[in-house]
């Protein structure tokens, strides 16, 4: 049981034997102060075990003993008591050791508060008229604490079980808002990712215009230049120098065009492989889950092809880590007999009743528009594989 709960049952046995105490005094003609003394003594003792002994676990021990000093003074309260409510002590003190003891000990404390009540009903046969005789008022009282005991122990199921549940409802919100932050952070990463990626191969086309455009135009300047020298002296020769400051210059505008033409290309710059590389790496790295893969391609595939490969694989594992209470992945890619294929297995929760979301009905249709095929399959508490193929153009 939570602390909480404890608290709670605390207050009502406390309650409990002070509204005993209030009904014994008011209900009782004779020997008031011995029973008001001796009551006065069975609450002090009930305090310290509740707000002393019990909040500390090693000291539960020195709370049996107490509970067998009760039992004491509620026998000796039988003896003096002329109006039968102390029996509620003794209902109390069985609710006591039930919810705070093992079922060993309390089940000893209702016999022993059985056997109490039973010895007292025997010693005073005068006192129930209207019960019959004492082996039929021992049998009802057997009954009695039976049943009590029994809806005691039931409750105290009850309340373990819903103790369990409340704490294992806060775990899973734990882990899902831990889960949450580790999707958004890897979607986060991703995007950075590719613009980074994009980046790098645009400082490097940058580059590569600076070194080759660059270069071509200074050895056509020093071409030029030295043709001019030799058109004086030697007609041909500097002719020549001209032609090939010519073809260098053809050359560069064929550097720079190709250049252009892979800068308009915007995204489709990222190199592909290395991108997938990466974004199972980091995957791994910020949510500390595997992911085992195997990628067979050696040649160049259509742009459009990488592009959906990457999104459904970033769509496969954040759908798995959002979701599917995922652990580990195997992703495969592979090429076979003119067709490029995709696998992506979890092992996550799975479901008996999938429902494709947006990302994979939009992964699902773009797919299938270039003339590949589709397919989820989830198991329930086996996981869900995502896979499809494409034909090489």
């Amino acid at each position: 049981m939570d602390k909480n709960t404890e608290k709670t049952i605390w207050i009502i046995l406390y309650l409990s034997f002070t509204l005993i105490f209030l009904l014994l005094i008011y209900f009782s003609n004779e020997n008031r102060v011995i029973l008001g003394f001796l009551s006065s003594l069975l609450i002090i003792s009930v305090s310290i075990r509740l707000s002393i002994i019990y909040p500390v676990s090693h000291k539960k021990h020195i709370g049996k003993l107490m509970l067998f000093f009760d039992l004491t003074i509620v026998y000796l309260i039988f003896v003096t008591d002329m109006s039968g409510v102390s029996i509620l002590y003794t209902i109390i003190l069985i609710m006591d050791s039930i919810f705070f003891h093992s079922n060993k000990f309390s089940f000893l404390i209702i016999v022993l508060g059985y056997i109490s009540f039973v010895v007292y009903n025997a010693s005073m046969p005068s006192l129930y008229p209207t019960i019959g005789p004492i082996s039929f008022s021992s049998l009802i009282a057997l009954l009695g604490f039976s049943f009590l005991a029994s809806i005691l122990y039931f409750s105290k199921q009850q309340i373990i079980q819903s103790t369990k549940l409340s704490s294992s409802m806060k775990e899973i919100e734990e882990k899902n808002i831990k889960l949450e932050k580790a999707y958004i952070k890897l979607k986060e990463h991703s995007e950075a990712l590719e613009e980074m990626s994009a980046l790098k191969e645009r400082n490097r086309i940058a580059r590569e215009i600076h070194d080759t455009v660059g270069h071509t135009l200074t050895t056509v300047l020093v071409e030029m230049e030295a043709g001019k020298r030799l058109l004086a002296k030697n007609k041909a020769a500097g002719l020549e120098k001209i032609d090939l400051a010519q073809e260098q210059v053809r050359k560069g505008l064929y550097d720079i065009r190709k250049s252009v033409r892979l800068l308009k290309e915007g995204k489709d710059l990222i190199e592909f492989i290395p991108s997938l590389k990466l974004l199972i790496e980091d995957t791994q790295l910020h949510t500390e889950i595997k992911i085992s893969y195997d990628i067979l391609l050696n040649e160049d595939i259509p742009k459009n092809y990488e592009k959906i490969i990457y999104n459904s694989l970033l769509e496969g594992l954040t759908n798995g880590i959002k979701h599917g209470r995922v652990t580990e992945f195997i992703f495969k890619l592979y090429k076979e007999n003119k067709n490029i294929y995709f696998y992506l297995k979890d092992n996550g929760i799975g479901s008996d009743d999938m429902i494709m979301g947006f990302g994979l009905t939009t992964m699902k249709e773009s797919i299938e528009e270039l003339g590949g095929n589709f397919n989820v399959i989830s198991y329930p508490k086996g996981g869900c594989i995502i896979k499809f193929n494409l034909l090489e153009e």
